[in-house]
């Protein structure tokens, strides 16, 4: 129950020095989220509400910025309320909520809220995706799926019944390999994250533009500030800039974030690392 879930919030402290390329530590959100929780990824909106998705429990949560749990759905199953293996969250003009439903091979649709919407099905379409790793939505009404098994990406408009896939064998050097998330930009540019922190880039609707190469090691997670600067979360919790001017990039663990960070998002130029301990660390971006 949610009444039970014992939450902290750490009042923001702003703190007079700046970070490597220009991030300001703001505070901190700790959710003491009781035994056996694992958080694994976050979205927020410019309301201030925040997602995260729970791992073990394959729950969904909102909470407010001031680490209040408003609302959590979801919980292991079948039916159309439960998830299985949620993998990715993405905040759709602020309104709407999807997530990757791994296990259940769909695209869950929630409003802000968590009020459920509806779902996407693989098997609605002829040659559709079957089990969901990451998920995006242009504003064109096109929805990306990248499949974790196929290792390809699932492009549709039900509106406009078209659908297709790219990213494949045929690709050559643009073929996705181990991907671990994928993120779409107002140019409708397609990124996709690879383990080994390389970002391959597609122009819609299909076309190869180019590659990124990766800092090295494990690779968990990006996100894009504005609509081409891309930022990379690696396993040790190295933040990787790959194309700043101002240098690479910076360890977590050297400004302000205590526990290991899993997952991050951007919005209203702050920076959101969560933990999987359901601790949130905030930063502003200064130009």
């Amino acid at each position: 129950m949610v009444s039970a879930l014992r939450v902290t919030f750490l009042v923001f402290i702003f703190i007079s020095w700046m970070y490597p390329f220009g991030l300001q530590f703001l505070g901190e959100i700790k959710l003491l989220a009781g035994e056996g929780k694992n958080f694994t990824d976050i979205g927020v909106s410019v309301f201030g509400d925040i997602y995260l998705i729970e791992g073990n429990y394959d729950e969904l949560y909102l909470i407010d910025g001031r680490g209040r749990v408003i609302r959590k759905t979801g919980g292991t199953g079948w039916n159309s309320a439960a998830l299985d293996s949620p993998n990715d969250l993405v905040v759709v003009d602020d309104l709407n909520i999807l997530v990757a439903d791994y296990n259940n091979h769909s695209v869950k649709r929630y409003d802000r809220k968590l009020n459920y919407i509806g779902e996407f099905s693989g098997d609605n379409f002829e040659d559709g995706f079957s089990f969901p790793l990451s998920v995006a939505c242009d504003k064109e009404g096109f929805i990306y799926v990248l499949d974790g098994e196929r290792r390809e990406i699932f492009i549709f408009n039900s509106f406009l019944n078209q659908s297709f896939w790219i990213g494949g064998a045929e690709y050559g050097s643009f073929t996705i390999v181990s991907p671990v998330r994928m993120r779409v930009n107002a140019d409708r540019n397609i990124y996709v994250l690879e383990e080994d922190g390389t970002v391959k880039i597609f122009r819609f609707p299909a076309e190869p533009y180019r590659i990124i190469p990766g800092h090295g090691g494990k690779a968990v997670d990006m996100a894009l500030l504005g609509d081409a600067q891309v930022v990379i979360l690696y396993e040790t919790g190295y933040l990787d800039l790959p194309e700043s001017e101002n240098g690479r990039g910076v360890n977590l663990g050297d400004i302000g974030c205590d526990t290991r960070v899993v997952a991050f998002a951007v919005c209203g130029g702050k920076l959101y690392f969560l933990s999987p301990c359901g601790i949130v660390y905030i930063f502003e971006m200064i130009e």
